[in-house]
């Protein structure tokens, strides 16, 4: 071999092994580095296993161990695994490991997301992300991102009478045929019938020298007697407010419980409304158009001084809030304490004309109003009182509105008007601005209604100052001719009382009595008690009811799923309807809101039965929430058939 060629060759050996060997050599190296970060990250995985493991024990052995936001780490203790704040640093001096707890969500199609925006929270799920990473020999982490969810459901259960006890009966009755159940109260006992009113009823006098023009009523509670607050409003020479009891006796006796003593100036009660152990009256007193009486002491516990000087008239109260009117204005206060000024006002609606009675059901008031070119408004209010906005209204031609009363499902309202005139109206709607045209109108003739009521046995009872009657009750069974009520086929549904009839308020007692209370201007006599029903003997059920429950405090902000139900409705007579509320403490449960509604959130839809529970908010409705509160509606048209609701069970997660 020639000397040349062998250089050449020999310089063409060196580049080459100077172009592969480092290639070689890196290849060599990353494949050993390749097999130990192989062996790094299936080390990682163990650790990723172990704390899903660990945290899914911890979630199993108590929710709250996993309830709080943050990044956590593990720790050992005795034998005993314990979560702590902050990550873990070099876990087998290697690894840094952390556990972020985060909320978790639904989508209106009820799937999980760790997205707020457009979602609902769901309390008994909790976003996990935990991550095992390191930094050699290359920086990596494996990552587990998922959901724990609180399997063990709790549930509350209604089945027996103490149970049903515990609720409100508005027109229905608890029996204990199969071990406690809820049926319609009766239509009235010992044949007493609406239509054949009679004086010969009780008559009380009350306490002071002027005329009553306001009263409310309720039922007693727990077998007690029924309540009945009266106050003065022709002048200032009365009592502001006379307490009086009732008993739940045939016939019942008036006793009076305590009167709220003369003040200085005396005032003018305008209205009044009775609720547990507090009533409220509406004054003349520009500083206190609303004052709160403890019934315990019948002192003076709070106030409410509107903004601008007036008369306050129409009051209603739901649980921690306040409704009034004072001239042309609506107001909502806060009630969540009973003593001292009351403070500003939640919020203020300007009415069409002057407000006069108001009744609330559901999230929407319904104001009868004396002037303007509507005698009636109807305004949706928020859960915490601080919203007000008009939805509907009633424009009469030519009427003023007087007293107003909605049903139990709030799909009729009955409105009597100074002119003398009864119309029965469509709220079925009530958001829908301007209502339908009046389902039907009853004329009084030549009486100016004072006060109107709602009874059992499609009846209703207007009151008021001149003309013939100035009591009557109207058969509404035709919504569309209703007519002065007949008993035998002879028009006796009216009574003549000349010194005029100033209010009314009607009670069904638990047992199933009812009676509508009307004060006069009998100087002697102001209270007068008149039985009513449907006739024909006792035994008949009353053509509607309301149960409405006891609350349930979870404790805490829960997922309610769903509930079930026992009950029978025999068709095609009878039917069982429900609603629920759900809402969070204003205070304790006791203050909360409670705004019943169905499957749409709203108040205007009901359950048939057997149903899970929508998430998210409503009209004064929450899911998640801590407070709950059903109604269940009992409704016949043959008055010797009941629904009955035997039990009803609440599911949810804690």
């Amino acid at each position: 071999m020639k000397k040349g060629q062998a250089l050449v060759e020999m310089v063409l050996g060196l580049g080459l092994a100077a172009a592969i060997l480092p290639a070689l050599t890196t290849s060599f190296f990353a494949a050993r580095g390749g097999g130990v970060q192989e062996q790094i990250r299936m080390q990682a995985n163990g650790r990723l296993r172990e704390a899903r493991e660990i945290l899914r024990l911890l979630k199993e052995d108590n929710w709250a161990n996993i309830e709080t936001d943050g990044t956590y780490h593990l720790t050992l203790n005795n034998g005993i695994w314990n979560i702590e704040p902050n990550p873990e640093y070099n876990l087998d001096n290697l690894f840094t490991r952390q556990i972020i707890l985060a909320p978790a969500y639904r989508t209106p199609t009820n799937q999980l997301s760790s997205s707020s925006s457009g979602n609902t929270l769901d309390p008994s799920v909790r976003h996990v992300t935990i991550t095992v990473s390191w930094t050699n020999p290359i920086a990596s982490s494996v990552i587990a991102d998922y959901y724990l969810m609180r399997l063990e459901n709790l549930t509350w259960i209604q089945t027996t009478l103490a149970d049903f006890t515990l609720g409100t009966q508005l027109g229905t009755a608890t029996t204990n045929t199969n071990g406690g159940e809820v049926i319609l109260g009766s239509g009235g006992a010992s044949h007493a019938d609406w239509c054949a009113p009679s004086l010969s009823a009780i008559n009380y006098d009350i306490n002071g020298s002027a005329n009553p023009n306001a009263i409310s009523s309720a039922v007693g509670e727990n077998g007690g007697p029924n309540q009945v607050i009266a106050g003065t409003g022709d002048s200032a020479n009365g009592v502001a407010l006379d307490h009086l009891a009732v008993t739940n006796t045939n016939p019942p006796t008036v006793s009076e419980e305590g009167t709220l003593p003369d003040s200085s100036p005396r005032i003018k009660t305008n209205s009044v409304f009775v609720s547990g152990s507090f009533a409220y009256i509406a004054t003349d007193d520009n500083h206190k158009e609303v004052i709160i009486v403890d019934l315990n002491t019948y002192t003076e516990s709070g106030y409410f001084n509107a903004p601008v000087n007036g008369n306050g008239a129409g009051l209603f109260v739901v649980g921690s809030l306040g409704f009034a009117t004072v001239d042309n204005l609506l107001y909502t206060f806060d009630l969540t304490g009973k003593s001292g000024d009351r403070g500003a006002p939640l919020a203020t609606l300007t009415l069409n004309g002057t407000g006069a009675r108001l009744v609330v059901n559901g999230s929407y008031v319904y104001v009868a109003e004396s002037s303007g070119n509507r005698a009636m408004e109807i305004i949706e209010f928020s859960t915490d009182g601080k919203t007000l906005n008009l939805r509907g209204w009633a424009s009469l031609s030519g009427q003023n509105g007087v007293d107003i009363v909605v049903n139990s499902t709030a799909s009729r309202g009955y409105l009597a008007t100074s002119q003398g005139n009864v119309y029965i109206l469509d709220t079925t709607s009530p958001y829908s601005g301007a209502l339908p045209a009046p389902l039907g109108i009853f004329n009084t003739n030549g009486m100016t209604p004072k006060g109107i009521a709602v009874v059992t046995n499609n009846r209703a009872i207007v009151v008021g100052t001149g003309g013939v009657q100035q009591y009557q009750v109207i058969d509404i069974t035709s919504e569309n001719t209703p007519i002065l009520c007949t008993n035998g086929g002879t028009t006796s549904g009216g009574l003549s009382i000349p010194s005029g009839v100033n209010g009314i308020s009607a009670v069904q007692d638990e047992d199933g009595d009812t009676y509508s209370y009307i004060i006069t201007g009998d100087s002697a006599a102001e209270l007068k008690i008149i039985q009513g029903g449907g006739g024909g003997g006792g035994g008949t059920y009353a053509n509607e009811g309301i149960f409405e429950s006891s609350i349930f405090d979870a404790g805490h902000s829960v997922m309610f799923n769903r509930f079930t139900v026992t009950a029978i409705a025999p068709p095609p007579d009878t039917q069982i309807q429900y609603q629920v509320a759900i809402s969070n403490p204003i205070g304790n449960c006791e203050g909360a809101t409670y705004t019943f509604v169905g499957p749409d959130k709203t108040s205007g839809s009901y359950y048939a039965g057997s149903v899970s529970l929508p998430l998210g908010t409503g009209a004064g409705f929450t899911n998640p929430g801590q407070c709950l509160k059903y109604r269940a509606y009992l409704t016949t048209t043959n008055t010797n058939s009941t629904p009955v609701l035997y039990d009803i069970t609440f599911n949810y997660s804690p």
